[in-house]
């Protein structure tokens, strides 16, 4: 997720239907992934007379010329769609963020750890086990002394 506001696609502004909108979750759902979508709303009338939707006959031509996606790459996309309520962008706002968190207990209270994301490759991780809820060589201010170590009770 970028910072700032948010600009519209150009399909969301496209009120003649002439634009086709292609897009790949490999950026925002994980690398990949090799599932994109096409918003194409377009009518597409064939000889005969029929009318379908432009996306209906891209994904008939996709399906007879390339190899077809994993299902179960498409059901990772789709259950990520399905927990972020069809937004990535809310799936992806802690890593967009740089950082996860999570609040452990130590000997000056609780303390919300925050693992950032290492672009500089200065990160020094301290091992906190799962489910571990203690956590000993903390500071007033969240940082390990030089005392740190998991609190093993």
């Amino acid at each position: 997720m970028s910072p700032g506001e948010r600009v519209p696609t150009l399909k969301a502004l496209d009120r003649d239907r002439r634009v086709v909108h292609l897009g790949s979750y490999a950026k925002t759902a994980f690398p990949g992934a090799r599932v994109g979508f096409a918003v194409a709303d377009q009518t597409v009338v064939s000889a005969d007379g029929t009318t379908t939707l432009l996306a209906d006959e891209l994904a008939q031509v996709k399906s007879m010329v390339t190899v077809n996606t994993s299902t179960l790459s498409q059901a990772v996309v789709a259950g990520m769609l399905l927990a972020a309520d069809g937004e990535l962008s809310k799936a992806n706002a802690p890593a967009a963020r740089g950082k996860g968190s999570e609040t452990v207990l130590t000997e000056v209270g609780p303390v919300e750890t925050a693992v950032p994301r290492d672009q500089d490759g200065s990160f020094e991780p301290k091992i906190v086990r799962k489910r571990q809820k203690r956590l000993t060589g903390v500071d007033e201010n969240g940082d390990l002394t030089g005392r740190e170590g998991p609190d093993h009770r």
